[in-house]
């Protein structure tokens, strides 16, 4: 009667070892992957977060756009300043404070593309202030890897309206707001997307003077 092996032969052994390597190796590739997948899905949402960000504050700030200086009372005769001028990649514009609520400040912003530095950037200081050492300038960079800008003016009037391009690349518009602003950006590679964003200013285009 021949007499019963026990264990395994070295052959059985080998072949129980490398299944068992291929599938530690599978569960690597596949933790890695899903760590790639989990990291990119959070840069995303927090592009999506900034990108929000970013949008409800030039939204509220241009909406809230002043048309002109409301420190000068209509009876004096002082030249009134433009208080809001636009070109293609920048636009100055008087408005609410960034802490709103905190001061009582209008602040003058300048937002426009940094092309040295691909930055969207926003310049900003207290405007018409009692002193000089109260209108601090600051600058905060809004976004990084922007490749270029289109920012447009419709001027909500009927007789200035071009029926082939109702939109403008440029606002001087002395006493006056465009009705609407769109601001367009294209970010480098394509890798997030800007969605469009027009803005409808809630001082314009009515005339003050």
């Amino acid at each position: 009667m021949p007499k019963l092996q026990i264990g395994f032969t070295l052959i059985e052994l080998i072949i129980a070892l490398l299944i068992l390597s291929m599938v530690i190796v599978l569960c690597a590739s596949g933790f890695k992957f899903g760590t790639r997948v989990w990291n990119t899905i959070d840069m995303q949402a927090e592009h999506v977060d900034t990108m929000q960000a970013v949008q409800g504050f030039v939204r509220n700030s241009i909406s809230n756009a002043q048309v002109h200086d409301q420190f000068v009372e209509d009876d004096v005769e002082k030249e009134l300043e433009s208080l809001f001028i636009g070109d293609a990649d920048y636009v100055r514009y008087v408005s609410n404070s960034p802490r709103y609520g905190v001061d009582d400040y209008l602040y003058q912003y300048d937002f426009y593309l940094d092309r040295d530095t691909n930055k969207l950037l926003l310049r900003y200081q207290p405007y018409n202030v009692p002193s000089q050492s109260d209108a601090k300038e600051s600058v905060s960079t809004l976004l990084e890897n922007v490749e270029d800008i289109q920012i447009q003016y419709f001027s909500g009037f009927v007789d200035e309206v071009d029926d082939d391009n109702p939109w403008s690349s440029r606002w001087r518009g002395e006493f006056t707001l465009p009705l609407l602003v769109k601001i367009n950006v294209t970010l480098k590679n394509n890798k997030h997307a800007w969605p469009e964003l027009v803005i409808q200013t809630r001082n314009g285009p009515y005339v003050i003077r």
